[in-house]
């Protein structure tokens, strides 16, 4: 979250208080309902929590149909907000919305593959055919040794959630985890 520049709810509330009008947040999606304004667009309105607390945004219908698809209950996401004052409340609005998991592994330098063998390595080498800026090493543990041995491979690769995924249901990986 420190990498992503994420701001908790209550702390956001508190920054626009003192003047901020924008911010990023890391939420899970409590639920999403959509009505007409007065002059007849859509607009949406979505519950959000994070550990700080539970809130509302809204988002306008440009924002609804592009972000639709982002703001299904129970999706944790990264959102960019706008805000005001109105009264002692914070109104909020959405102005951007991310997959917070894409976003983590975008903001991730690599990922670190966990073996007790070399039986998988030819497998993982067909998964990580994508060059990109991600590193990856694998790191070798045994049962029987207190030892470990990591591995740093050579060039860059693409680190993103679907190699993440493809990698952890190579037979004989116990672990996949983000550096």
């Amino acid at each position: 979250m420190t990498k992503l520049r994420v701001t908790r709810w209550s702390k956001f509330v508190s920054d626009v208080k003192k003047g901020a009008t924008a911010g990023r947040l890391a939420a899970v999606v409590l639920d999403r309902a959509e009505r007409r304004t007065k002059s007849g667009s859509k607009m949406g309105i979505v519950q959000l929590s994070d550990v700080s607390g539970q809130y509302e945004a809204i988002l306008f219908q440009e924002g609804l149909n592009q972000f639709r698809d982002k703001l299904e209950k129970g999706a944790a996401v990264l959102l960019t907000l706008s805000a005001s004052i109105d009264g002692e409340d914070v109104r909020a609005r959405i102005v951007s919305v991310e997959s917070l998991e894409i976003a983590a592994a975008r903001a991730q330098k690599g990922i670190r593959i966990v073996l007790n063998n070399a039986s998988p390595i030819v497998d993982i080498k067909n998964k990580l055919t994508k060059k990109g800026e991600g590193e990856v090493s694998i790191l070798f543990k045994r049962e029987s040794a207190p030892e470990e041995i990591e591995i740093r491979l050579p060039g860059g690769y693409s680190v993103n959630p679907e190699t993440a995924h493809a990698l952890r249901a190579v037979p004989g990986v116990l672990e996949v985890e983000y550096l």
